[in-house]
């Protein structure tokens, strides 16, 4: 792992650790430290200013495709080739808790902005929202015909955008039911009926005149 000064294209720092290929990278809230995950089945945590490894973390019985900081910087969550979604304590190194409902890789997860959700996209073409504190799953988005390549929350939260490997890229709305519903009901459009449908809805056969139509009462 490398770490490029973006102005000159310098490298600045080279990490090392890793016994294997490394296939993802996330860098903390507040930009002092990085997470890797690799090919040999580990996490490790670096510090961006030494190159020390500060952390490291086992579980995943295969390769790690993804990670992603809390907003907090004090969790982690990642994703594997196990298929499974693993909530992590950064201090202690432990797996708080395992997330078990994909079938294939988990190509990439995700934190809601205020950290209470998770997300998750995998080769089996769901997508999970999972409950952080309990593991429980909240919504499962199905649509894609693919594998789900990324998975990323709307900057307010109530959206999630994902890419497949279907060539698509989605938007979907995960709002609670009735906030949904509110939605809808607010946005909804009713395209306005022309002369024939006013006729045809209250079965009127005289000519299709909207002088004449509009005085008719409306049937109750």
């Amino acid at each position: 792992m490398i770490l490029w000064d973006v102005a000159t294209g310098a490298q600045i720092r080279t990490f090392k650790g890793h016994e294997d290929a490394v296939m993802t990278v996330a860098i903390s809230p507040d930009g002092k430290t990085a997470l890797s995950g690799s090919a040999d089945k580990t996490l490790m945590l670096w510090d961006l200013a030494t190159g020390q490894v500060l952390q490291i973390f086992k579980g995943h019985t295969a390769s790690v495709r993804s990670v992603a900081f809390s907003p907090d910087g004090k969790t982690m969550l990642s994703g594997g080739e196990d298929g499974l979604v693993m909530l992590w304590d950064l201090t202690t190194g432990k797996p708080v808790r395992r997330f078990v409902r994909h079938t294939a890789t988990v190509l990439s997860v995700a934190f809601s902005p205020d950290g209470k959700t998770g997300l998750s996209g995998s080769n089996d073409q769901l997508i999970i929202l999972w409950d952080s504190a309990d593991a429980q799953i909240l919504r499962i988005f199905k649509g894609h015909s693919g594998s789900i390549r990324t998975v990323k929350f709307t900057p307010d939260g109530n959206g999630v955008f994902s890419t497949s490997s279907d060539q698509s890229i989605r938007l979907w709305r995960i709002d609670s039911d009735d906030d949904l519903l509110t939605w809808t009901q607010a946005n909804r459009f009713v395209p306005p009926l022309t002369c024939e449908d006013k006729m045809n809805y209250r079965l009127d056969r005289a000519r299709c005149d909207t002088t004449a139509i509009d005085s008719i009462p409306h049937p109750n």
